[in-house]
């Protein structure tokens, strides 16, 4: 049986990338990544149901959490972020 040992700056034995540098947090707002993928081919996607509840993990600033409550205000959607950063400029 092979264990793995945590090390440190892991979770769970996952390495976790890289975070987001809050200072390109304009990228995130950028309209461009809505030509990528829509809010609204993610509401598709996600199939939510009526009064159903969304969570964004990794929120960042916000920008599909804010669009898919505007277009489903019968879904609870809540963001997070682990950033406080990313937290403040979502508020």
């Amino acid at each position: 049986m092979n264990h793995h040992l945590h090390e440190p700056g892991d979770r769970h034995g996952a390495r976790q990338p890289e975070r987001f540098d809050p200072q390109r947090a304009a990228h995130l707002d950028d309209p461009a990544r809505f030509k990528y993928l829509p809010p609204s081919e993610v509401v598709r996607m996600l199939d939510v149901p009526p009064a159903g509840k969304l969570v964004d993990f990794g929120a960042g600033t916000g920008t599909y959490a804010i669009e898919l409550a505007r277009m489903r205000p019968d879904v609870e959607v809540t963001a997070l972020d682990e950033q406080p950063e990313m937290l403040n400029l979502l508020r």
